[in-house]
């Protein structure tokens, strides 16, 4: 037997070699969970029908259970929101808003907080951007923190994928095609096995119906860009291009563009502190942990206590708007004048009877 048909005859290697893996979705699965720690910058454009055009920068490191996301819109500073999970304290989320930094702003900007809710839910998860998730799903970028990779890999509520051999650009590839139980939705992806098992594309379809009984396609599309990032050179998405179609029309059309990523390699623990984020001395505090009480301030290393707070706080319900505070005092005051005219009208009525019964 000849030294290359004992490489084929080991079930993987001839697998990969001809491009035909039915395993690439679980191996691809393997790859992505085996990713234990990372750091990703990224640049983002999203487009909807009907809306403004959204562009912004995420930066993301994670190690373990701590976890931090900063995200910007482009070109506005004050737009910066940090949300940093296990950072200072266990259990506890921190979360900066940048826009309340203004002086006139009435609200707190920095928060430290449990992570779980009283009723036992799960506070922050709108904040997270998983890094994880990029170039695996067509979902809209917005959706990141809602949606886990067991969402979009490896589902056992589905009907059994059939595979077929293909090539992308060049590339040996496998192309898995399978429906959502019920037949609601129809799937299709393409992996590349020499690029451990990377997704190139990914298609999605489900149909909906029209008053009429007629029935409207909704398409969502992804397709990648690959590089190798890091010192080991892991093979993840350098661009990623997304796009939603309702029939003919063209709904979202988003893209990412990877600026950085490494994974399992170590990450600076300062990363994880209040000192590490950029945070302003002598930013306020809202410290919403058992036994925390009175007014806190960050006072360049942690949280410490204050003096009297520099602005009103207003910690459970800030004004909605501006001048909503003010148009409440005019309410206010209407209400009390026009009580104290009833009163004065009700006394002149009364002396006036007064005087003509004496008459």
């Amino acid at each position: 037997m000849s030294f290359a048909l004992v490489l084929l005859s080991i079930p993987w290697l001839g697998a990969q070699a001809d491009g035909n893996r039915p395993d690439a979705e679980s191996l691809f699965n393997e790859y992505r969970l085996s990713f234990n720690s990372g750091h990703v910058v990224l640049s983002y454009t999203v487009e909807k029908s009907g809306q403004t055009r959204r562009e912004g920068t995420y930066s993301i490191w994670y190690s373990g259970k701590q976890y931090r996301c900063d995200h910007a819109e482009s070109g506005k500073p004050l737009t910066r929101v940090v949300y940093c999970e296990n950072c200072e304290r266990e259990n506890h989320y921190v979360h900066l808003d940048a826009a309340l930094l203004r002086p006139e702003s009435r609200s707190v900007p920095l928060t430290v907080q449990l992570m779980k809710s009283t009723d036992g839910g799960r506070l922050g998860a709108d904040f997270r951007f998983d890094p994880k998730l990029v170039g695996v799903g067509p979902s809209s970028p917005d959706t990141y923190g809602q949606i886990k990779l067991s969402d979009l890999l490896c589902r056992t509520d589905r009907t059994k994928p059939t595979w077929e051999k293909t090539l992308w650009r060049g590339k040996n590839a496998s192309k898995m095609a399978y429906q959502m139980n019920g037949g609601a939705s129809f799937h299709w992806i393409t992996f590349v096995p020499e690029m451990a098992n990377s997704i190139v594309k990914r298609e999605f379809e489900v149909r909906s119906q029209r008053p009429d009984g007629t029935s409207l396609p909704i398409k969502l599309t992804m397709e990648c860009e690959l590089a190798q990032f890091g010192v080991k050179g892991l093979w993840y998405p350098r661009e990623v291009h997304i796009r939603h179609r309702r029939g003919d029309a063209i709904t979202e059309d988003s893209k990412l563009v990877i600026n950085e990523a490494k994974f399992n390699e170590a990450i600076p623990a300062s990363t994880f502190t209040l000192a590490g984020m950029d945070i302003p001395v002598g930013t306020e505090v809202n410290l919403l942990a058992p036994g925390a009480s009175g007014h806190y301030i960050f006072d360049g290393k942690t949280i410490a206590r204050g003096s009297s707070p520099m602005r009103l706080i207003y910690q459970d319900k800030p004004p909605s708007e501006p001048g909503a505070w003010s148009r409440s005092w005019f309410s206010i005051l209407s209400i009390t004048l026009g009580a104290m005219a009833i009163l004065a009208f009700g006394l002149f009525f009364y002396r006036a009877r007064s005087a003509s019964a004496k008459r």
